[in-house]
């Protein structure tokens, strides 16, 4: 990550992350095999802001920014629909499932209008690629299904925080 000053009241930040994640499930008793499973999972993600501060010191800020969720072995376990399970159950090596992408944009503003006080607004949106679910398995099974890669979803919302303090 390198915080970029562009001038007293400008400053850009750029980062970048390497993720890289093994999980692997394994029938250290012998009487499971069907457990033993790998899946491996690697992404680079970047990110980049800016932030924008008045003499008053009120800061404004917007970046983008991308992550990895990798499935958890419950997930990978419970993914196969030929083979529907009820949660939490048992562990076994089911086809894989893709990772989970994220692209977050965010564009806010904070600051400390007087002594002990402060507040900040922010909007964000989550753009999700191959979110994971779990889905009904159906056919009168209650509680019995799997887990699956269900394409795009989003998650988007407004923060608002402040505070004041009272007395000393």
């Amino acid at each position: 990550t390198d915080t970029i000053a562009l001038s007293r009241a400008w400053s850009l930040v750029l980062s970048g992350r390497y993720n890289w994640a093994r999980i692997a499930t394994r029938d250290e008793s012998g009487e499971a095999p069907a457990i033993d499973g790998t899946s491996t999972y690697r992404r680079f993600n970047p990110a980049a802001g800016a932030t924008w501060t008045s003499e008053g010191g009120t800061n404004v800020f917007g970046g983008v920014s991308q992550g990895m969720r990798v499935p958890s072995p419950v997930e990978l376990t419970c993914a196969d629909p030929d083979a529907p399970c009820t949660l939490p159950n048992i562990f076994v090596a089911d086809p894989p499932l893709a990772p989970v992408k994220a692209t977050t944009y965010e564009l806010g503003v904070r600051g400390r209008p007087s002594s002990g006080t402060f507040y900040s607004a922010a909007l964000y949106r989550t753009d999700l690629a191959d979110d994971i679910q779990f889905v009904s398995a159906g056919g009168g099974a209650v509680n019995a299904g799997y887990f699956r890669n269900v394409g795009d979803t989003r998650r988007q919302g407004l923060e608002l925080t402040g505070g004041a303090a009272i007395g000393p």
